[in-house]
């Protein structure tokens, strides 16, 4: 779902009313969200751009995930500092919740704080704590990490969220057994 124009908050103004585009594929049947747009993503206009996105991109594409992703943040604007409140994340949030409606992905991925908080508001614990627990809600499951700029530079981090990536693949692959094919 592309938002064209936007003037529910003062981030708008930072973006001339434009909305970072999200990366879409092929079939969205999983949905990844990101905390906000970087730089590089304000800059071309479309998510998953940023240096932090190349070990996601990366990853994805690793294990066939990449065409089955759709990926958008919670903020949908850039700010110009990173002082992101929950009020503009309450502004965003109908945006999300009718991407999530319009899609109904099996899987969503959670990234960071704000991401998690879109999600479930009232979650107790750190991102650390939550760092690739995963909760089933109908038919989906969702998943959290922590940020990809904390990620990408601890090579602990990065193997574990390498190995939850492959169970994000084993996940897709009991609910439809024939995504790669698709």
């Amino acid at each position: 779902m592309i938002i064209n124009k936007c003037q529910k908050c003062d981030l708008c103004l930072n973006n001339n009313f434009v909305p970072v585009k999200p990366f879409e594929s092929n079939t969205n049947k999983i949905l990844i969200l990101l905390e906000l747009p970087s730089h590089a993503d304000r800059k071309k206009g479309i998510t998953l751009n940023s240096i932090s996105s190349k070990l996601l991109r990366t990853t994805l594409a690793k294990y066939n995930l990449l065409n089955h992703s759709y990926v958008t943040n919670v903020i949908k604007c850039r700010p110009v500092v990173n002082n992101v409140t929950h009020i503009h994340i309450a502004k965003c949030r109908p945006y999300l919740l009718e991407e999530i409606k319009l899609y109904k992905p099996h899987i969503i991925l959670l990234f960071g704080k704000y991401a998690i908080k879109s999600i479930y508001p009232h979650t107790k614990g750190d991102v650390k704590s939550l760092n690739g627990r995963y909760r089933k809600i109908g038919n989906t499951y969702v998943i959290m990490f922590h940020n990809l700029n904390y990620i990408k530079n601890d090579k602990e981090l990065i193997k574990e969220f390498d190995s939850n990536i492959a169970i994000v693949e084993k996940l897709l692959a009991q609910i439809d057994p024939y995504y790669k094919w698709y």
